[in-house]
């Protein structure tokens, strides 16, 4: 079947003319017998999609249109897309990815406009960060989406310094401030700074990165931190999902945020880093991924930073909701775990069963330990005192939902001398364990026969152990005198 046979019946139109000639002929007329097409997608260079936008916008009744565009041709004259053309040419759609080209809008006089200004039924919204660049003027036709649930933001890992400095991270939440809106899910890919709280304008440049130098002065400035993200503006309070599929640049005061006051977060995930988030990374023309991009000054708001520990911490001790978190590139420090100093809290530093010294510490509780299930993330110890890996193991221990546990770029000692017992408490949800650390080797008998004895329930458990040596013989001896040995998943190298 040739191209013109596929329009000849998607248009109910009759002709001869080379395809690649339509653009010089009279435009396109539909006949009356074409198809209700409710759902399109079209790839090609933008020259292709624009010969061909006579005939997408004849599909009135689609409900689903995606428009990947290649890169751009030096014969358009233009590579914009107008986004309120396409919104008000298919009043049934609900789905719309445009990508691969630059955005633009119709004069606010233009006859195509609907001027009573309904809602558009769109619910799901995918495009390039190069949208961030127009104006706010511009992008007045969010303020009519307000049916539209998830967003899908997509960027390059290579954006230069120069695009970087010129996209509007606050934009959209300056034009959806104050309005009803019902967006549920944001998930983005790539370099994309989007700012998803609007700060009070009286917080100081990168204040809620400072930390005190003795106990109390951390104590009194995490009081004030809390006090200025109390007064954030909230842009998406229906939010319930964040994924990032590509490398995550978040802000550290967006996740703190998200902690403290969205109420209906039950999944995050910021794993999807080709790099360790705590360690610089150049990427592609010498842009570091990780840097600040976080510094424009917006109408008085400060400049931001990337997420550390402490954020990662703060966020897990605030978010009550939280059921899936994924950071599985980035680790918190034990020391952010719990209080500075004994003085300020005696409730995390308690004497051990008998009473001996030194005395076992606790950490600071997670707000979702009643309702998390998943969880990826590494853990950073500067010590092997067992104390320090207890403090881990007694948190991990208290998520009594926990099904799924996976612990990478962590340095922690899963030994029953180091607390592996504490997870006792995980005995009836957890399933699976698809990391316990990058080295450890389990080679210890009494702890590798407890897991396989007191969590009955994991049915995978990833080990360090390569397939074929001494220490995978014994292992699998162990396991299979307890009829467990399908539950230990070893690595081929």
């Amino acid at each position: 079947m040739s191209e013109l046979d596929i329009l000849d019946i998607l248009l109910d139109y009759r002709t001869t003319v080379p395809l690649q000639e339509l653009d010089e002929t009279i435009p396109l007329t539909p006949g009356p017998n074409r198809c209700r097409i409710h759902s399109f997608s079209l790839s090609g260079t933008l020259d292709s999609i624009l010969k061909f936008n006579d005939i997408i916008y004849s599909f009135t009744s689609l409900t689903s249109l995606m428009l990947n565009c290649w890169p751009y041709s030096l014969e358009v004259k233009t590579n914009e897309m107008e986004i309120d053309r396409i919104l008000e040419a298919f009043p049934n759609l609900t789905y719309l990815m445009v990508r691969g080209c630059d955005y633009a809008s119709l004069s606010p006089k233009s006859a195509i406009l609907d001027q009573n200004g309904a809602l558009y039924k769109l619910r799901s919204f995918h495009f390039d960060t190069e949208l961030l660049l127009m104006s706010e003027s511009s992008l007045q036709f969010f303020r009519r989406l307000g049916n539209l649930t998830s967003i899908g933001l997509h960027g390059w890992s290579h954006h230069s310094e120069f695009f970087l400095e010129k996209i509007q991270p606050q934009v959209i939440g300056r034009i959806l401030k104050g309005l009803d809106n019902k967006i549920e899910s944001i998930k983005t890919g790539g370099v994309v700074p989007l700012y998803l709280y609007l700060l009070p304008q009286s917080v100081e440049a990168s204040s809620l990165c400072r930390r005190g130098g003795t106990p109390s002065e951390q104590q009194l400035i995490e009081e004030q931190q809390l006090l200025q993200i109390g007064e954030a503006e909230e842009i998406f309070p229906q939010l319930t999902t964040f994924i990032a599929s590509a490398p995550c640049i978040m802000s550290g005061e967006d996740l703190r945020c998200l902690g403290l006051r969205a109420q209906f977060l039950t999944h995050v995930d910021l794993s999807s880093s080709a790099v360790d988030a705590d360690v610089p990374y150049t990427g592609f023309y010498g842009t570091d991924v990780y840097r600040d991009f976080h510094g424009q000054v917006e109408n008085g708001a400060q400049k931001r930073h990337n997420i550390t520990s402490l954020d990662l911490q703060l966020f897990l001790e605030s978010c009550q909701h939280l059921r899936h978190f994924c950071a599985e590139r980035r680790t918190i420090h034990v020391k952010d775990m719990t209080p500075p100093d004994k003085r300020l809290s005696a409730m995390y530093y308690s004497p051990g069963p008998n009473g001996e010294n030194p005395v076992i510490r606790a950490a600071k509780p997670w707000g979702c330990e009643a309702t998390l299930e998943k969880l990826e993330i590494g853990f950073r110890i500067i010590s092997a005192s067992p104390s320090d890996h207890r403090i881990v193991f007694g948190q991990l221990g208290r998520c009594k939902r926990l099904k799924s546990l996976k612990l990478t770029r962590s340095n922690v000692i899963p030994t029953l001398t180091h607390g592996v017992d504490l997870l006792e408490g995980l005995s009836d949800s957890l399933e699976e364990v698809l990391s316990w650390s990058s080295s450890w080797a389990c080679d210890d008998k009494e702890t590798v026969m407890w897991m396989l004895t007191r969590l009955r329930k994991v049915r995978r458990m990833q080990t360090g152990i390569r397939n074929g040596s001494s220490i995978y013989e014994r292992v699998n001896e162990w396991a299979s005198s307890v009829g467990r040995k399908h539950v230990l998943h070893f690595p081929e190298y």
